[in-house]
């Protein structure tokens, strides 16, 4: 995680952002409390946790990349081009990419 500063430190409010964290999970508890201190958060590889159906509740939270449900046309188109009619997933941590299924 990197803070990003205003050159004038003499200020109270001389941190404006934070680039990442990378991690999904450490990404939801930071851009949660950002709002409260209006700073932005730009995360560069967190795909999961916040969606843009929540943007409400995370107004100073930017990613770099798409969320994991905007894969999901390029998952179907996939596995229809492969004439896949079943797959399933594993995943170590029970609900963790349960937004994948449906």
């Amino acid at each position: 995680i990197d803070i990003i500063k205003t050159k004038d430190t003499s200020r109270f409010r001389s941190t404006v952002g934070m680039l990442g964290p990378a991690c999904s999970d450490t990404v939801e508890p930071i851009a949660g409390v950002s709002k409260h201190f209006r700073t932005v958060v730009i995360s560069y590889s967190a795909e999961g946790s916040i969606s843009s159906d929540n943007s409400n509740d995370y107004p100073y939270f930017f990613r770099t990349i798409a969320e994991n449900k905007q894969y999901k046309h390029a998952y179907i188109a996939t596995l229809q081009a492969l004439g896949w009619s079943k797959v399933a997933a594993l995943t170590q941590d029970g609900q963790k990419y349960s937004d994948y299924m449906s």
